[in-house]
């Protein structure tokens, strides 16, 4: 798993500005068994084929258009027809780097509360873990 902004740079460092197509949204991803590309269709009525790479969540339009061809051709696993649960919860921002001494929560040795602060060049990442 990787941030948008890394997938971003990414793309824009090892594909051809050429090929990279912005601002376009995908209405459905059509697959065919004589073929080894898909076809992406979008919402303005544009066609592409090629490798289709669903980077957009898991609610993506890619996701969707490939776990329905799946279950059409009763292919897709049993914990896939599961409707999606949410395990985590994240809060996303950005704030001064915090001292864990001023909690008591994180501070107590019987809480199980972790928390990671980032160091270096990255003052950005906080990630706190509630078990």
């Amino acid at each position: 798993m990787i941030s948008r902004p890394e997938l971003y740079n990414y793309l824009l460092e090892h594909v051809p500005p050429e090929k990279l197509l912005l601002g376009k949204q995908v209405q459905d991803v059509e697959q065919h068994d004589s073929d080894s590309v898909a076809t992406c269709i979008c919402t303005d009525g544009s066609r592409y084929q090629g490798i289709i790479v669903g980077a957009d969540g898991a609610y993506s339009s890619v996701r969707q258009s490939l776990y329905r061809q799946l279950k059409d051709n009763g292919l897709l696993a049993a914990h896939d027809k599961r409707p999606l649960q949410y395990r985590y919860r994240a809060l996303v921002g950005m704030t001064n780097p915090l001292d864990p001494n001023q909690f008591a929560l994180i501070a107590s040795e019987d809480s199980d509360t972790r928390v990671m602060i980032s160091h270096g060049d990255s003052p950005f990442t906080v990630r706190v873990y509630l078990t």
